[in-house]
């Protein structure tokens, strides 16, 4: 099912990320990243998208359909500056908020998981390692130039057993022995936390 891109809270969501990080650990392969990680990621822990944007299988990774345009909008817009310089003998597409910027449309905790989301990609990696983290199961199970659907999300929830897996999986496993039900908020964000704490440990 194509979800109904939100394009106000897309502009949010770049100028939220253009501001939180120095043009020295933000570029475009970076930006479409963020991105993707982060409509994934909402989309496991709520069942819904960040901003419904559709993302495309592309040789460096996911990248997003909008995203470009969503520039060209608010440079106009007189909100965004795009600079493409010279970066050690690469195309480097640089990002400047102009002006003052509140979020409104973005809630505390989508803020919070954008947070986790720009640390590991842009301060985590460089361009070329993340391109190459995001060639994960997800990316590999479309044809370039596909879509890739939200409900494939599921399949980048780490399935090793961590500590706190096996915890939650007790506690779950002496309710069902007690006859107690289990309640929806229990189960409730499970895969996305664990996602998002594997992706903070990596380096």
């Amino acid at each position: 099912m194509s979800e109904q891109l939100d394009r106000a809270k897309l502009k949010e969501v770049v100028c939220w990320v253009v501001n939180s990080v120095g043009p020295e650990a933000l570029g475009q392969t970076k930006l479409h990243k963020v991105l993707y990680y982060a409509e994934m990621l909402t989309f496991l822990a709520t069942g819904r998208p960040l901003t419904g944007a559709i993302f495309r299988k592309r040789p460096y990774g996911p990248t997003c359909d909008a995203l470009l345009g969503i520039q060209d909008e608010l440079s106009k817009e007189g909100c965004l500056e795009v600079t493409r310089q010279n970066y050690y003998g690469y195309k480097k597409t640089t990002f400047a908020l102009l002006g003052r910027f509140s979020p409104t449309l973005i809630s505390a905790d989508e803020i919070s998981l954008l947070r986790d989301v720009v640390e590991f990609v842009c301060l985590r990696n460089s361009a070329v390692t993340i391109s190459e983290f995001s060639h994960d199961i997800v990316w590999q199970m479309v044809e370039f130039g596909e879509d890739i659907p939200y409900h494939s999300a599921l399949n980048l929830v780490p399935n090793e057993e961590t500590e706190d897996a096996l915890s939650w999986g007790m506690s779950v496993a002496k309710e069902i022995e007690d006859a107690r039900p289990i309640r929806a908020a229990d189960l409730e964000g499970r895969p996305p936390r664990a996602l998002r704490a594997a992706m903070l440990d990596r380096h």
